[in-house]
């Protein structure tokens, strides 16, 4: 299915998309269930997942989608047009090209959407994929992502959706609309390929939410992102008197600074930026434990070990055998 044969078939006018349209108000397409007020999808829940962990379905245009909420995490793909969504009470515009992430149990409603509006719905199953996943892809690379989150400039922690302005890049609308005619032209080969696609579109996201992140940063705190964006490039050999070498100041006075607008130590944020990254080389799985210490700015084994088991209670083999476990039941 090419752009073009895939633009055509979201386009098309389904049957309850044309009595939605010639009859204003027709009841919505999904069996909803009151629970304490809120209306709750459950009766089509168990159908969607019958033979992957990945489902995509257009949203019908037309009709009122009153408050709801799914057992799973939902993507909205504004494909073309615009809509305007209630979740969670905020009010929000979803613009051509962009995304919505939202986790399970995520209250939800969506008002008519017109002819060229074709908001499409990418459900994911497994409990482990979140809006916090792209937090902790980012957060393992860049302490300045960590440090604006912790700044509430970012606000994962405390909402459960995420708005991504993805509309200029064409890397993930590329993916995005492969992932979609691998799933309607599907193979012998479409399960393994949608779940290899996802990966990749959640990687380019981690890197797009970084760097709408930064946008958002205010210029007051661009020197410290500065200053930690050379601590996310050199963390592995870096010393406090280097790096205010390389920014001219003296290094009890950057020492102060970094504790006063992190809350923490230079040494703390090391040892964080160190760990990260041995855990995402972990969860790679390419790398021996010897290699890991070494890329991460240790000689020898022990030292990470004991760093790691002090921050997270479990050695770095216990922590790759639980990824193996928790990977093996997906």
């Amino acid at each position: 299915m090419i752009n073009k044969e895939l633009d055509l078939m979201l386009r098309e006018e389904t049957e309850f998309e044309l009595e939605c349209k010639a009859v204003p108000g027709t009841p919505q397409y999904c069996i909803l269930n009151e629970d304490n007020g809120t209306k709750v999808v459950t009766a089509e829940d168990k159908d969607l997942f019958l033979h992957d962990n990945i489902f995509i379905n257009k949203h019908p245009r037309y009709e009122k989608m009153e408050a709801h909420k799914h057992s799973f995490v939902e993507i909205n793909y504004m494909y073309s047009g615009s809509c305007i969504q209630y979740v969670d009470g905020q009010r929000i515009m979803l613009k051509e090209g962009q995304l919505l992430l939202m986790d399970k149990e995520t209250v939800h409603r969506i008002l008519p959407l017109e002819e060229n509006d074709i908001l499409v719905n990418i459900l994911l199953k497994h409990d482990t994929i979140n809006t916090d996943i792209l937090s902790q892809i980012v957060q393992s690379q860049s302490m300045i992502f960590d440090f604006l989150k912790n700044a509430a400039i970012v606000d994962t922690d405390h909402k459960h959706h995420l708005i991504l302005e993805t509309e200029d890049n064409e890397y993930v609308q590329y993916q995005l609309q492969s992932l979609i005619r691998e799933f309607y032209n599907q193979d012998k080969y479409s399960d393994q390929t949608m779940k290899l696609l996802l990966s990749l579109i959640f990687i380019e996201l981690s890197r797009h939410l970084e760097s709408q992140t930064l946008r958002q940063a205010a210029p007051a705190q661009s020197e410290l992102i500065l200053i930690l964006g050379y601590m996310d490039k050199h963390y592995n050999n870096l010393t406090l008197k280097e790096l205010a070498e390389q920014f001219g100041y003296n290094p009890n006075y950057l020492s102060n600074k970094l504790k006063t607008e992190t809350k923490l130590s230079f040494s703390q944020l090391i040892e964080r930026k160190k760990l990260s990254m041995a855990m995402f080389y972990i969860r790679e799985n390419v790398y021996s434990m010897e290699e890991i210490a070494h890329k991460i700015g240790y000689e020898s084994p022990s030292a990470f070990f004991k760093l790691f088991k002090k921050y997270y209670k479990i050695t770095p083999l216990q922590y790759k055998k639980n990824q193996e476990t928790n990977e093996n039941s997906i």
